[in-house]
């Protein structure tokens, strides 16, 4: 990407969120790959806040974890389960606590054939939310 310019906080905002919208119309069309690319892009954008305040900077994890969530997914749907499972751990990695994170990270290890690791997700998440 090559938009290096300082944007203030709430118009880097508007275009991650952009994009991210724009990946989520994209995904609901069974167009995983070029979701995928949406995500990834918004993504880049996420890493060129700067001087955020506390708030800013929580909003910009609950996207990234979002963003995460939803690239992991895309991933799944296009069986790139290494790119997928990458960006699992980065949702992760943003939120250990995420029910989530761990069912869609069980899920991929569940198709790598790692059951191990699955059911240790998936115990882990399930205790997290029982419902």
């Amino acid at each position: 990407d090559h938009d290096t310019r300082k944007l203030s906080f709430s118009r880097r905002m508007e275009i991650v969120q952009k994009n991210k919208a724009e990946a989520n119309e994209l995904f609901s069309h069974k167009n995983y790959r070029h979701a995928a690319a949406r995500y990834v892009k918004a993504l880049s954008h996420c890493a060129k806040f700067f001087d955020l305040t506390p708030d800013q900077d929580e909003e910009v994890k609950a996207v990234k974890l979002s963003l995460n969530l939803n690239l992991a997914l895309a991933y799944v749907k296009l069986e790139n389960f290494p790119n997928a499972l990458r960006a699992a751990n980065e949702a992760f990695a943003i939120d250990e606590n995420s029910t989530k994170a761990l069912f869609r990270r069980s899920s991929i290890y569940y198709e790598q054939k790692k059951f191990d690791e699955s059911k240790k997700d998936i115990t882990k998440a399930l205790k997290a939310a029982p419902e």
